[in-house]
């Protein structure tokens, strides 16, 4: 975006992109008929486009945090679903990794809301599915990051406090932090334990 270009209209522009790349998603593209070359160009093409919205506003983050979510939930369906399907468990961990690495630091604490939805969200995710699970945990040890239990709960005060003077409305990452302290599916629906 150049200079010249006003606020409202790069806001525009960039959630035109983000929902292009939703559509996309929806649109299961990735898994119908491409060849396996040709669909992991395709998918890293997606998650760096995203990933390259998310580093321009803090104000886009939660969305594309959703935005990378809902795409590795495709991903992992997909992929363990069809036994020729192009995208394997190394386009997953590709997957995990750029988004681990949008988070600053090994302490859920030092990170901000944005973040932590983040790294609550891919254990979330990775809660509905054994193999992401397992992928998932393997790369927070990988780079220190603890797993989301009990005992971290402290961790997130300041966290979620700062995420509700912020924003006008609940940010995401209470939902994902919820979702440890109450079962609920990747809908968001309760479950029984």
């Amino acid at each position: 975006m150049t200079g010249s270009v006003k606020g409202s209209e790069e806001r525009d522009k960039m959630f035109g992109k983000l929902f292009g790349y939703v559509a996309i998603i929806r649109s299961d593209v990735l898994f119908n008929g491409q060849n396996c070359k040709k669909a992991k160009e395709i998918l890293i093409l997606l998650v760096d486009g995203i990933i390259d919205l998310h580093q321009k506003k803090l104000w886009i983050q939660e969305t594309t945090i959703e935005t990378l979510l809902l795409l590795l939930t495709s991903v992992v369906a997909n992929a363990y679903a069809k036994k020729n399907n192009a995208l394997d468990e190394a386009s997953i961990e590709m997957m995990v990794e750029k988004m681990i690495a949008l988070s600053n630091t090994t302490a859920f604490s030092d990170n901000n809301e944005n973040q932590v939805s983040l790294l609550l969200g891919l254990q979330f995710v990775g809660t509905q599915h054994a193999k992401l699970q397992r992928i998932v945990v393997q790369n927070f040890a990988k780079h220190n990051i603890p797993t989301m239990s009990v005992d971290h709960m402290q961790e997130f005060v300041s966290v979620l406090f700062h995420s509700t003077n912020k924003f006008p409305k609940f940010h995401r990452v209470w939902e994902y932090f919820m979702g440890f302290i109450i079962p609920m599916n990747s809908d968001r629906e309760l479950v029984k334990r």
